[in-house]
């Protein structure tokens, strides 16, 4: 997308600003579908979500056009919901926010603030063209990446680092950054790739040569008792495994993103197509020891 193609994507926004926000059934609801009525402005709505696909996060409904995302984002957050402390007048990141589907989430939670950290410029496109229909001023993105925390030190009350960790080559400097963000008593919520528990004997991290289950940017992949001692040396207390969960019906083929089943083996059942054992996803809640403000 050209930067002109963009600013006639944010021009659409600008006529019709949304009314209407809410969550249903996982989507995050952008304007309700009586308030574009105009044949020509939904023939436009429609031609922006195509070309600002394909969608890596969602779902999303903008004015009843349902967006169907390559992850069925709102089945990490009601994992995550139960134990996430964000009381109302809370200060969040999202550490890897994409399009912001989290950060809008943040928003209906009624959190005072939530700012997303992401590098990618279609991302961040993505989501400014969806804020600027729901003008939530209590979320923002920044196009950053992790190293973008030194500067903000003890600046949240909850950090999301979900889908981040196995991505880099040094997870343990992403978790020192993240202790360093967080206000003291603050809350980490880790969501990570993970050997599943039957290797979970002992503390270890698998580092594939090349491929991981067909992805190309995986540096190494922990299991739970990995993930927990990364934690604890980095100073994080209370820590809490919350549990692995099989995703193969999460992550579907979106156009071009393929999905997790594509990446595991026909006829090995357990193991990727390179023959590596199958990941989970891990859950963990840790806190930077201190009293929350």
């Amino acid at each position: 997308m050209t930067e002109d193609e963009f600013q006639q994507a944010l021009d659409l926004a600008g006529r019709f600003p949304a009314r209407h926000f809410s969550v249903h059934d996982g989507a995050i609801c952008i304007g309700d579908p009586a308030e574009l009525t105009d044949p020509a402005a939904r023939a436009e709505l429609r031609r922006w979500i195509a070309a600002f696909g394909p969608w890596r996060k969602g779902p999303f409904q903008l004015f009843g056009e349902r967006i169907d995302a390559n992850w069925k984002s709102h089945w990490k957050w009601d994992r995550i919901a139960p134990y996430l402390d964000a009381p109302a007048d809370a200060r969040v990141c999202d550490l890897g926010c994409n399009n912001g589907y989290y950060l809008f989430r943040l928003a209906e939670a009624g959190v005072q603030r939530a700012v997303g950290y992401d590098p990618a410029p279609a991302f961040g496109r993505a989501f400014a063209w969806l804020n600027a229909f729901a003008r939530r001023e209590e979320i923002e993105y920044r196009p950053a990446g992790f190293e973008a925390l030194v500067e903000e030190p003890a600046a949240y009350d909850a950090l999301l680092c979900m889908g981040l960790l196995y991505h880099h080559s040094d997870p343990v400097r992403i978790l020192r950054l993240c202790h360093a963000a967080l206000r003291p008593g603050g809350q980490l919520i880790v969501e990570s790739l993970a050997l599943p528990g039957e290797y979970s004997a002992q503390p270890i991290a698998l580092a594939p040569g090349g491929r991981y289950a067909g992805m190309k940017s995986v540096w190494s992949v922990p299991n739970a008792a990995a993930i927990a001692n990364w934690l604890e040396r980095t100073n994080f207390t209370g820590i809490e495994f919350r549990g692995e969960f099989r995703y193969a019906d999460e992550q579907a083929r979106v156009g071009d993103l393929p999905g997790l089943g594509d990446g595991l083996s026909v006829d090995a059942p357990g193991l990727t197509i390179e023959g590596y054992p199958a990941p989970v996803r891990a859950y963990f809640s840790a806190r930077k020891p201190g009293a929350r403000r």
